[in-house]
């Protein structure tokens, strides 16, 4: 047996094992007896050529040894098992490979390396890719493209190997090889556009369907900036709306939208963005607007007053709240009343309600229902009153309501026709009903300043006269009513605008905003008026009282 001498290791003498001599087995340049175990490692480029001076290691280890002038070497006498068997050398990437030794046998392992491997970058345009930053997997070396999107890379191991691509301002791309090879050609993505909406903002509430402006924009990697050809906008409820940067619709139907921005560069490659958003009509050029969702609060200069009832005692009547809403083409308007008997409170509200129809600028009242509640504590209402009032044809609620001034006088003449009844503990009214004629003359008077809660407003005044009953409005546009006056009540009755929700859109803020407010309220009334809950009459002449509340 002949044993040749390794260079020295970390002060470990290494083996090359040669065996020579009957019952021997034959593998590469040198012999292994038969019997033993063990791996042998043979190093060369693609073209054959060996590889000399590599240094062989195992994981878990074993020994280290090198490769000999004829690119072998042979790991002997190792225990049986599953190894990491890995070679290197100074300018070559590691390379490993897997080998199962068992008892009485011997693995081969063939390492080849390619000296040099052309790789090419491209992206699905056949554009080269140069600057681009190529890592493996397993590691091998760092390498950048050229001018021409290509890296020469050199002694790279023959085996899978995974490619990162790395780009500036790009996503990474990540590329399997099996099988590399002196060329090899990487296709990687061309860029998408980059697409923002800058208006409206995302779950914004556009106040107005007419001329709704939309900004945008788009920037492309290999195009820059986006032309406005190559913008679309589209809504998931009126299709395609036009293209641009700045796009200003028409008309955006009320409702709830997803507005899209869509960009294509000149890949024909797409983007998009989608922003969700609801679009109301809140008629800001409107002197009455009705839109859908909002609502007003006003304050009464007589919150307070007293009346006599059937019982002869004094009720004591505090307004606590007037609110009104709108719902869909319904004008709700709610008052709230405590009313105090002798030290006992119950409460009260009168639920009033318009339906209301729109047509050429003019607003009409096609009906009115009115519902009245009065309880204690949490019991159930002991009265309840239902009053509904038709108008034959539709009454002319107000005129021109873009440009109130445009007739300074109008009247309407209509047929009312009204049903009511009402339960008073278990008693239960018959149903009434009454035929009125009715002709509402409208002045229309010059604009001036309104002092509210809110702040002072620029107003057109209206005076609405009914046979002996005379209201005044003070209309806002784009608010609506902030003042009204009523001669029913001694002194007359005034009502100011406290807020509204659609105030946030107003246009032409108020003059300046006040703390303190607008009017004093006037002190308890002590008012003529005896109310019976036993008699119907009564009952209806008390309800028209209390409906002179009403902001309308």
């Amino acid at each position: 047996m002949k044993i040749k001498l390794s260079p020295v290791l970390s002060g470990i003498p290494i083996l090359f094992i040669i065996f020579s001599g009957c019952g021997k087995k034959t593998v590469g340049n040198d012999e292994i007896q038969q019997g033993s175990s063990g791996i042998t490692v043979t190093v060369q480029h693609d073209s054959g050529r060996l590889l000399p001076g590599f240094e062989i290691s195992t994981q878990p280890a074993t020994m280290r040894i090198f490769s000999d002038s004829t690119g072998y070497a042979a790991l002997v006498n190792i225990p049986k098992g599953t190894y990491e068997v890995s070679v290197k050398k100074a300018d070559f990437p590691v390379f490993s490979k897997a080998a199962t030794v068992d008892i009485g046998e011997i693995q081969k392992i063939l390492f080849t390396y390619i000296p040099t491997v052309n790789v090419s970058i491209y992206d699905d345009t056949g554009r080269s890719c140069p600057g681009a930053k190529i890592l493996t997997k397993p590691p091998t070396f760092e390498f950048v493209t050229n001018q021409n999107g290509i890296a020469i890379c050199n002694n790279m191991p023959q085996t899978p190997l995974q490619f990162t691509i790395k780009r500036a301002n790009y996503a990474d791309t990540i590329l399997e090889v099996p099988s590399l090879k002196p060329t090899v050609d990487l296709v990687v993505a061309s860029a998408s556009p980059i697409i923002t909406i800058i208006s409206p903002i995302h779950d914004t509430v556009i106040p107005s369907p007419s001329n709704v402006k939309l900004t945008g924009g788009g920037y492309d990697l290999e195009d820059g900036v986006l032309p406005d050809s190559s913008l679309a906008w589209f809504s998931d409820r009126d299709g395609r709306l036009g293209s641009g940067q700045t796009l200003i619709v028409p008309y955006l139907s009320p409702g709830s939208h997803k507005i899209t921005l869509q960009g294509t560069d000149s890949d024909k490659k797409t983007s998009q963005t989608t922003i969700p958003v609801t679009v109301k009509d809140f008629q800001l050029n409107s002197y009455f607007p009705i839109p859908s969702g909002e609502t007003w609060s006003y304050r009464y200069m007589i919150p307070e007053f007293y009346i006599a009832n059937q019982d002869k005692n004094s009720e004591f009547w505090s307004l606590q709240n007037i609110s009104v809403r709108i719902d869909g083409f319904q004008r709700i308007t709610e008052l709230y009343w405590d009313v105090t008997v002798q030290q006992v409170v119950t409460h009260r509200r009168l639920t009033l309600t318009d339906y209301l129809e729109v047509e050429n600028g003019n607003i009409y009242i096609i009906k009115t229902t009115e519902n009245t509640k009065e309880w204690k504590g949490i019991m159930p209402p002991y009265l309840t009153m239902d009053v509904t009032t038709s108008y034959t044809p539709r009454y002319l609620f107000l005129k021109n309501t873009t440009d109130v001034q445009a007739e300074k006088h109008y009247e309407s003449t209509v047929q009312s026709e009204t049903i009511w009844s009402y339960i008073y503990y278990s008693e239960v009214s018959e149903n009434y009903h009454e035929i009125n004629i009715l002709t509402t003359s409208i002045q229309v008077e010059d604009e001036k300043s309104i002092q509210t809660d809110k702040g002072i407003f620029s107003a057109v005044n209206l005076t609405i006269t009914q046979k002996n009953a005379v209201k005044k409005w003070s209309l806002t546009k784009g608010i609506g009513l902030v003042r009204t006056e009523d001669n029913a009540f001694n002194p007359s009755a005034v009502a100011v605008l406290r807020d509204a929700s659609i105030y946030r859109f107003y246009t032409l803020p108020a003059q300046k905003t006040v703390i303190e407010p607008a009017l004093n309220p006037i002190p308890p009334q002590h008012l003529n008026f005896e109310i019976d809950r036993t008699s119907f009459e009564s009952m209806r002449a008390f309800e028209k009282f209390l409906v002179g509340f009403c902001p309308r």
